[in-house]
């Protein structure tokens, strides 16, 4: 009984920390606001983050140029560590604060910078990106950004 009280108390109390996250939700890709060099590869874009344990559950579907919906689904650890991503690469991610998380993508000798950050109302979300185009190794100096559905 006593383990059940911690439980539920533990549970609880992470309820409106795990509320506060300002990255939760569902955000759409804003074509016109981004700076990326193929906006069609992004068409109806849409990014649903999940909490986990010290970590974001991100769920990316997107029309490929066929028309067909893709995904991917990856869990970013918010831990300055690497950890494997579903493509292959490898993402060191770390939360600076509340509305900031840095991290950098490796993959093929190629790594990239990334800085997301959710504006003050929490209505926009802004990922830049710097570095090398992980699969092709062009330089890459992009900014995307989604508005809260």
């Amino acid at each position: 009984m006593q383990t059940s009280r911690f439980l539920f108390l533990g549970v609880l109390f992470a309820m409106p920390l795990l509320a506060a996250d300002p990255f939760l939700g569902t955000w759409k890709f804003n074509p016109q606001k981004s700076t990326v060099d193929n906006p069609s590869n992004f068409k109806n874009r849409r990014q649903v983050i999940e909490a986990g344990p010290n970590s974001h559950r991100i769920t990316n579907t997107w029309d490929g140029p066929d028309g067909k919906e893709r995904k991917t689904v990856n869990t970013i650890v918010l831990d300055g560590k690497e950890h494997p991503l579903s493509n292959g690469a490898m993402m060191t991610a770390e939360r600076i604060d509340e509305h900031h998380v840095k991290g950098t993508l490796k993959k093929n000798d190629h790594s990239q910078t990334l800085d997301a950050v959710v504006s003050g109302d929490g209505k926009t979300l802004t990922v830049h990106y710097k570095g090398q185009g992980l699969n092709i190794g062009r330089p890459l100096d992009e900014t995307e950004v989604f508005d809260r559905e």
